[in-house]
């Protein structure tokens, strides 16, 4: 498992990676509007999401449809992709970043973060600033790995059980209502 400690070297390894799979990982449009479905994202144009980590914007494309969108992602070449989709409020730019809470979007109805959360360098101050930048009565939906991940392709792939992401997301002031698995 390969780790990387900071920010910089960590867009870097995606650049090449996004660079070496031409569109990125591509994650099919009924997947994107299962985990918008169990979100409970409506079609409503006055909310907000933000997706951390949001890659070559797969998932931008399919929330783009029913609310207004914001992405975040570290690597340059995955928000060159994101513009190529058309996605506009995408900025190179990680969610561990404290200027974040001073930008110009205000909070945010939904920050979903979908397999990208477990590869941020400062996990710790991630889950803080998303809590500032959730609405009080927001909601944030996060995909990551359980203990049982064998795919570890990828830097700073983090795994734990459910229990642990719970406590560990309730230890920054996110409230878990609900944990399920899927896939493997």
């Amino acid at each position: 498992r390969k780790s990387i400690d900071n920010t910089p070297e960590l867009a870097a390894w995606y650049d090449a990676k996004y660079l070496e799979m031409q569109d990125g990982w591509n994650t099919p449009a009924e997947e994107c509007n299962k985990h918008l479905d169990d979100l409970g994202v409506p079609l409503d144009r006055s909310l907000k999401l933000l997706d951390v980590g949001c890659g070559a914007g797969h998932f931008l494309v399919e929330a783009q449809k029913r609310v207004n969108t914001w992405g975040l992602e570290i690597s340059k070449v995955g928000v060159e992709l994101c513009k190529r989709r058309g996605l506009h409020y995408v900025t190179q730019q990680s969610i561990e970043d404290s200027d974040l809470l001073t930008a110009g979007a205000g909070k945010f109805d939904f920050i979903t973060s979908i397999g990208s959360l477990e590869h941020v360098v400062d996990l710790d101050r991630a889950l803080d600033n998303i809590r500032e930048l959730l609405k009080p009565d927001g909601k944030f939906y996060f995909y990551v790995p359980n203990e049982k991940w064998v795919h570890m392709d990828q830097p700073n792939e983090r795994t734990m059980t459910s229990g642990e992401w719970c406590r560990l997301f309730e230890s920054h002031g996110l409230y878990v209502d609900q944990a399920k698995e899927w896939n493997d």
